[in-house]
């Protein structure tokens, strides 16, 4: 055998992993996917860097394509032959070993082949170590890099993840060999976190793919949007809330009256079912997706977990999954708010956690704006309405000794020291599932949004009198 894998043609190397030896194996193959995924990110890098529309991120890739080629690139190189060789000199051991009558020459090559099996468990670690790094480069390409090659940033992250995969199995499959050797236990700790980090991946990677599947649908629908329709008409710095809920309702409007040009095959049969901000997001033209992390941001001193980001150049919306449902909901249509309502305010924007219950007046005025956009958006007024109506049985609840009775207490002062202001009876209002010993379906259940801005959502539609 060559001394050198990679000397041998594509055609001769495909031939000896499938000529049924052991040698190259699957160490080699995994090493090998790795590799492929160091050329395909390379070469979307290389597509990228000279585009004038990428200038922003010309730095960033350049330092990715420099570490996959002066770092990884070499090492998944030396393992592809070492882990060839190294499985050889497992085999021999074994062979050895098997061959040996003398019980005492046997229990040493018995040893031996543990020691050799030692080293050759080591070779797919690294194997794996530098394919999730590459899968994380490869997924900050697929980001930032050149859209139209998003196919092969997508083949480069699948083949390095197959070969994170692929060692990982090798790792877990020699360690059984080991009945429990102390060693073998440091190795499984090593092996369980590979094997999360590969999953935590995958998901990435799947949501990138979901991000272009609704490109497909967007492309593929003669329905879209344009932004400039729904901007509200100011001269102001600021916009008056009366002008935001205007915009969202024509926006609610039109993904109602279209829903079956924008949800083919299974249109939504209730106006709750439309509100989808990731989907309006989509069909503005803009890219939207879910990642695992955006990372840490300081602002005014202050590090936090980024909640949303936000390009207006790129025209992408990305959210990260580290927070509840709720949250990512109101973050999302948070950033739908700014596209819409900020035409020259933001360029590229960072946002924290957004539940809807942060309507301070010594916030920044454009984030107060996207917040109420966002609000309006979620929880429209006539649906509020109509469902806080099914529920309690009138347009507004003015508490007396009836209502008391309805919520279980026996009077209205009672009830009062129990919520012991407004905003305490509407927190219990929007997560109530009895009413008047009916069962009802919450209003955060509905809406899908948390407590707290359910509660003052109540509040500013003015449906309790407290």
């Amino acid at each position: 055998m060559s001394k050198d894998l990679l000397d041998l043609t594509i055609n001769q190397l495909l031939d000896k992993f499938g000529a049924g030896s052991h040698k190259p194996g699957s160490g080699s193959a995994a090493a090998m996917l790795g590799l492929i995924a160091c050329k395909m990110t390379q070469t979307v890098i290389k597509l990228t860097i000279n585009r004038s529309e990428y200038k922003s991120s010309k730095y960033k890739l350049q330092k990715i394509k420099d570490e996959i080629r002066n770092e990884i690139e070499p090492v998944l190189k030396r393992a592809l032959n070492e882990d060839s060789m190294q499985f050889d000199k497992v085999i021999r051991a074994r062979i050895e070993r098997d061959k040996e009558t003398d019980y005492f020459k046997k229990g040493y090559l018995e040893d031996v082949a543990f020691s050799e099996l030692q080293v050759a468990t080591e070779i797919p670690i690294v194997i794996a170590e530098n394919c999730i790094q590459l899968t994380k480069n490869g997924l900050e390409v697929f980001d930032n890099g050149f859209q139209a090659a998003r196919g092969d940033s997508a083949v480069a992250v699948s083949s390095a993840l197959s070969g994170a995969t692929g060692a990982l199995s090798i790792i877990y499959l020699n360690l059984v060999s080991f009945w429990g050797d102390k060693w073998a236990i440091s190795k499984i700790e090593v092996a369980d976190k590979l094997n999360n980090e590969i999953n935590e991946l995958q998901s990435e990677l799947t949501n990138r793919i979901k991000k272009l599947k609704g490109e497909v649908a967007n492309s593929n629908s003669d329905f879209l949007l344009d932004e400039g329709s729904f901007r509200p008409k100011s001269g102001k710095n600021s916009l008056s809330y009366e002008k935001i809920e205007d915009s969202v309702r024509k926006l609610q409007n039109e993904l109602w009256k279209n829903r079956r040009k924008i949800w083919k095959e299974n249109p939504p049969k209730r106006l709750i079912d439309v509100l989808k901000p990731e989907t309006a997001i989509q069909l503005f033209s803009y890219n939207y997706s879910e990642h695992l992390s955006l990372g840490k941001f300081e602002e005014n001193g202050e590090l936090f977990e980024v909640a949303g980001l936000f390009s207006k150049k790129d025209r992408s919306v990305s959210i990260s999954e580290q927070f509840s449902p709720e949250v990512k909901k109101f973050t999302t249509a948070h950033e739908l708010g700014h596209l819409l309502l900020h035409k020259h305010n933001l360029t590229l924007h960072r946002d924290r956690p957004i539940k809807g219950d942060e309507f301070r007046i010594d916030r920044n005025r454009t984030e107060i704006e996207a917040d109420k956009f966002a609000s309006y958006f979620l929880m429209p007024k006539r649906e509020v309405e109509r469902v806080f109506w099914n529920n309690f049985h009138t347009k507004e609840l003015k508490i007396d000794q009836d209502i008391a009775f309805a919520f279980g207490f026996s009077s209205e002062v009672d009830l009062k020291q129990s919520y012991k202001s407004e905003r305490e009876f509407t927190r219990m209002l929007a997560q109530l599932k009895v009413y008047n010993s009916n069962p009802i379906t919450s209003m955060v259940e509905h809406f899908n949004v948390s407590v707290e801005a359910m509660a003052i959502r109540i509040e500013e539609l003015e449906l309790v009198t407290y």
